[in-house]
């Protein structure tokens, strides 16, 4: 279990081609107030430059599948911070098109950071992921939700 407080600067509600990206205090937090459900951890990969370049990814592109929501978003700040970022589809509730692959970029200035899916996922017509990064200077992610209408 992670000690420690997670600081929240960032308060992201923006609609941004159908996704909804809302920020969340504390992953622990997050998890004693919702007691149902299970975290699954994504899967990540680290590229080697002088940014922190992170992927994560859930799921596999299909024949005829095509992006149906993304949203981005870039914050910086002068003294080492811990971010958490929820991000779902559809933004309206409800069910979306048939998810097949999520992809998500992110660039910060540590290597420390995961992804969990909340709800729903890959095969489901709704996503809801929490994306955390800890000790950056500054948080900059692309987000595309991919599937079949």
């Amino acid at each position: 279990m992670r000690t420690g407080f997670i600081f929240l600067f960032l308060l992201i509600l923006s609609v941004v081609s159908g996704s909804f990206i809302k920020t969340v205090n504390n992953i622990e937090d997050f998890k004693e107030n919702n007691p149902g459900v299970t975290l699954i951890e994504m899967d990540f990969e680290d590229q080697e430059q002088f940014v922190i370049s992170r992927s994560y990814s859930l799921g596999v592109r299909q024949t005829g599948d095509s992006v149906v929501a993304n949203g981005s978003n870039k914050r910086k700040w002068s003294i080492p911070q811990n971010v958490t970022t929820t991000l779902s589809y559809p933004s309206s509730g409800g069910n979306g098109a048939f998810l097949t692959y999520i992809l998500i970029n992110c660039e910060q200035s540590s290597n420390l950071g995961r992804a969990y899916v909340t709800s729903g996922g890959v095969g489901q017509h709704f996503i809801q992921i929490i994306v955390e990064a800890q000790v950056t200077n500054y948080f900059n992610y692309a987000a595309f939700f991919y599937g079949i209408k």
